[in-house]
């Protein structure tokens, strides 16, 4: 477990925002820029990240999964999750074009992705949303229905997790 709703001694906040924790969830403050909380637990190769979200109105949300922002050598560590990681999409707005590969549960930008439409519940509504990581094989579910599946092929890209090196796990809004 990551985070048991009470605790957020594990995670770390880079730039513009902040989270905090009500009722035991994480409740996004967004700020001015990019911003990036991030998991410093190092997870295993294969690992599952099951979260719920709820939006209070239609709004875009990442869950991203990429290394340690220090360790990558980038003069803003906040761009590591764009730079080299996969970016979880939660956005039913149709941004930035409206192509069914920037809707929530796709890999943001992923072409060769295999994409089922599954409707988010409305605002005010909880949804659940679950990323399974299987070395480099990627599959996201939403509200238990699968939606996406993705094989990834770029070396430079969510490299397998080593204590040292990586940490794929962060939460962006």
């Amino acid at each position: 477990m990551l985070l048991d709703g009470t605790d957020m001694s594990v995670w770390r906040m880079v730039y513009a925002g902040r989270f905090q924790i009500v009722d035991g969830a994480l409740q996004a403050i967004p700020g001015n820029g990019l911003g990036l909380l991030w998991c410093t637990r190092p997870l295993p190769t294969d690992f599952s990240v099951r979260l719920q979200y709820r939006l209070t109105r239609l709004e875009r949300g990442r869950v991203r999964l990429f290394p340690r922002p220090h360790r990558q050598g980038l003069r803003e560590p906040a761009w590591v999750a764009a730079h080299f990681g996969f970016e979880a999409q939660i956005d039913d707005l149709d941004w930035p074009d409206g192509a069914d590969m920037h809707r929530t549960g796709t890999i943001y930008g992923a072409t060769d992705q295999t994409y089922t439409p599954v409707a988010a519940r409305p605002p005010g509504k909880w949804n659940d949303y679950e990323i399974r990581v299987r070395g480099q094989d990627y599959t996201v579910l939403l509200n238990g229905q699968q939606v996406t599946t993705f094989a990834n092929t770029n070396s430079s890209r969510r490299l397998p997790t080593t204590s040292a090196s990586t940490n794929p796990g962060a939460i962006h809004w």
